[in-house]
């Protein structure tokens, strides 16, 4: 007997075995109602980065494939579909994207091969937003990336608290710009802690605040905005330049491609 519809909705909400191995293969366990199956195909995935925690708002949206303009709309029959689409590949385009556009403001301001440091954060729930950047507390969570570049080498820490952020976990040769693999520097077993990190990280941090700190020597010390996030000019760091973006918000699902721009269409950035 067929599961009605609410029910096979439900479950396909659960998990992404769910969602991808019964809902869009339509099989018997879930009887034939395709019509979840046609919803989850159309679900942009990817991680979805912005400043404003409201549905109807565009937001840039970090996939395996590239990086969109996208407007992103709450559906929790997307999210386990994105989590199964790679969460890790998604995190290598976003380093890779900021380091590129934040390298490409600092060279047009000076020298190349300055340093940048990029870092992202999970908020703690002392954050309010009209506290001085002095006034903030430390978070006691870990962060989701550390990545510091010099010279020709990137050093990344993931899900690092702050006393260990100085002790990066891999030193890699990489050019800004180039494609960026994790697999290429990391064993199995490290990938693969790192893939459950990300996936915890993003399903308990879904919608949820995030920080985003930049450090650079030639960035502007004013505002500024990079792929549609306020980054803020941080005046008590004297040593270099560092913008703050926070709140930061995340999410793993964007809105259905046939209703945002048609049914095959998304603009690039």
């Amino acid at each position: 007997m067929d599961l009605s519809h609410d029910t096979q909705k439900q479950i396909a909400t659960f998990t992404p075995e769910a969602g991808l191995k019964h809902v869009r293969k339509g099989d018997k366990f879930l009887g034939s109602y395709r019509t979840i199956g046609d919803d989850l195909n159309q679900c942009v995935c990817g991680l979805c980065f912005r400043t404003q925690n409201q549905p109807s708002t565009e937001c840039t949206l970090f996939t395996d494939g590239g990086t969109k303009l996208v407007q992103r709309q709450q559906t929790e029959l997307c999210r386990p579909l994105c989590i199964s689409t790679g969460p890790v590949r998604m995190l290598q385009r976003l380093i890779r994207t900021l380091f590129r556009d934040i390298d490409e403001i600092q060279t047009r301001r000076g020298e190349m091969d300055q340093f940048i440091r990029i870092s992202l954060q999970r908020d703690d729930s002392t954050y309010e937003k009209n506290t001085g950047f002095n006034e903030m507390g430390a978070s006691m969570r870990p962060y989701v990336f550390d990545a510091f570049h010099e010279y020709g080498y990137m050093y990344l820490s993931f899900f690092a608290d702050l006393s260990n952020l100085a002790h990066s976990q891999f030193r890699i040769r990489y050019r800004i710009g180039d494609r960026l693999e994790f697999s290429s520097f990391m064993n199995e077993q490290v990938l693969t802690r790192v893939k459950y990190s990300l996936e915890q990280t993003l399903i308990e941090g879904n919608g949820r605040k995030f920080s985003l700190v930049v450090t650079g020597p030639y960035l502007p010390n004013l505002d500024t905005e990079i792929r549609g996030l306020r980054l803020k000019f941080d005046p008590n760091f004297h040593v270099t330049t560092t913008l703050r973006a926070r709140p930061v918000f995340l999410f793993v699902q964007a809105h259905p491609r046939a209703r945002a721009y048609g049914k095959d269409h998304m603009p690039e950035l």
